[in-house]
């Protein structure tokens, strides 16, 4: 695993994926926008913790959320964007 993956752990319950994995994923998805499920179906956690560390995150500014039919879509905002890069480019160096 790449190490940078485990860093950036928030607040709450252990996990066992960092906001930068979370972020990560929302950006590899086609639109740079993913629902919670698309998001999960790549981590090693399901659905309703993928959605509660999510939420965790929107909060914290990291990502926004956009109601699309009943359902939450993630996209990242300025801050996640520029965590995410941040994180990547020190991980290169």
């Amino acid at each position: 695993m790449i190490p940078f993956l485990k860093t950036g752990m928030t607040r709450g319950r252990n996990r066992s994926v960092s906001n930068n994995r979370m972020l990560l994923e929302i950006h590899l998805n086609d639109d740079g926008a993913a629902f919670a499920r698309e998001i999960a179906e790549t981590l090693p956690i399901g659905h309703t913790r993928t959605r509660q560390i999510l939420n965790e995150m929107a909060e914290s500014g990291l990502v926004s959320v956009r109601d699309v039919a009943d359902v939450n879509i993630y996209s990242l905002t300025e801050q996640g964007y520029d965590t995410l890069v941040q994180t990547l480019r020190e991980e290169i160096d």
